[in-house]
C-alpha cells in the first residue's frame, strides 16, 4: 500500500504548502510529481516560510512534510549544472530549519534518501510511517554530503552505523530506523497523519517560553559549528561522479 498524506487547503507556493493547525505549522514539501526531490527554487521558498515562522509567537511546533507518495527522494540530480543553484544556500537552509525556537518534526512517509536524509536531520525529532525507506546514497554516485549529513547523522545513530549507512548506500525500513535511533516514532500507514499531529500538538499545551529555552540549552551542548565547516571545505565529487549520475538518469528515459 502506498501512504498518501492528505491534501490541505492552506496558503501556499508552488514549491511549498503552508497550514497552521492551531499552534502548529505544517510546510509541505509540494513537488509531488517528482517525489518531492530539491533544488534550489524549493530551498529559496523553504527559507522564507522558515524566517517567518521564526518570529511567529502563535507557532508552538513545526511540521515538516512531503506531499504526495513520498517525504524527499532527495537533491534534483538533473540541477547540477543549472546557474540558479546554490548549494551553500541549500546547506544554509538545512541549517537555518536547525536553529528554529520551536521545536521541528520531520514526518517521514514514503522515500526519505541522501538529500531528503539531510533535511529531514535538520529537525528535532523524526517520525515515519509503517512504510517509510530511509537511506544515504551519496557515495553510489560519487558524491559527498554537503548539507550537514556528517555532522548529524552520527548525533543520532553513533559513528558505527553512520559510517554503514553512507558506506553501503542500503535502504532501511522504518522499523530498523527506530532500532537505530534515527527515528522516534514509527506509526501505521492508516493512522500516521493522526499520530503526527496529535504529538506535535502536544508542545502547545506547555510554556512556549519554556520549551524554546530547552530546546536553546539542549543544543548549545552539541554545537555542530566546526564539524559543519569542515563538511563543507571536505565537500568533491569522485572521479567517477559524473558517470555515475549520468547512468542514473537515463535509466528513466
Amino acid at each position: 500500500m502506498t501512504l498518501l498524506l492528505p491534501t490541505m487547503k492552506a496558503e501556499e507556493s508552488m514549491e511549498i504548502i503552508r497550514e497552521d493547525v492551531g499552534s502548529v505549522r505544517v510546510l509541505t514539501l509540494n513537488r509531488p510529481d517528482r517525489l518531492n526531490v530539491l533544488d534550489t527554487v524549493m530551498f529559496r521558498a523553504l527559507e522564507k516560510e522558515l524566517s517567518e515562522t521564526a518570529t511567529d509567537k502563535n507557532i508552538s511546533c513545526v511540521v515538516l512534510r512531503g506531499a504526495g507518495r513520498s517525504f524527499c527522494a532527495g537533491h534534483d540530480m538533473t540541477v547540477f549544472e543549472r546557474p540558479d543553484q546554490d548549494e551553500h544556500l541549500n546547506a544554509r537552509v538545512v541549517s537555518q530549519l536547525a536553529a528554529m525556537p520551536q521545536p521541528t518534526i520531520a514526518a517521514i512517509h514514503g522515500h526519505c534518501y541522501t538529500g531528503g536524509l539531510e533535511l529531514a536531520l535538520g529537525c528535532d525529532i523524526l517520525v515515519a510511517s509503517g512504510s517509510a525507506r530511509l537511506a544515504d546514497t551519496h557515495a553510489k554516485f560519487g558524491l559527498s554530503p554537503g548539507w550537514g549529513l556528517t555532522a548529524r547523522l552520527p548525533q543520532r545513530v553513533g559513528y558505527a552505523r553512520a559510517l554503514e549507512m553512507m558506506g553501503t548506500c542500503r535502504i532501511y525500513s522504518a522499523a530498523e530506523a527506530k532500532d537505530m535511533g534515527l527515528v522516534s516514532y514509527v506509526w501505521e500507514d492508516e493512522l500516521f497523519w493522526d499520530k503526527v499531529m496529535e504529538f506535535a500538538a502536544g508542545f502547545g499545551r506547555n510554556s512556549a517560553q519554556s520549551v524554546q529555552r530547552a530546546k536553546t540549552l539542549l543544543r548549545a551542548q552539541t554545537d555542530l559549528s566546526a564539524a559543519l565547516d569542515r563538511e563543507w571545505v571536505g565537500q568533491q565529487r569522485s572521479d567517477d561522479s559524473e558517470e555515475r549520475v549520468i547512468a542514473f538518469l537515463s535509466k528513466g528515459k
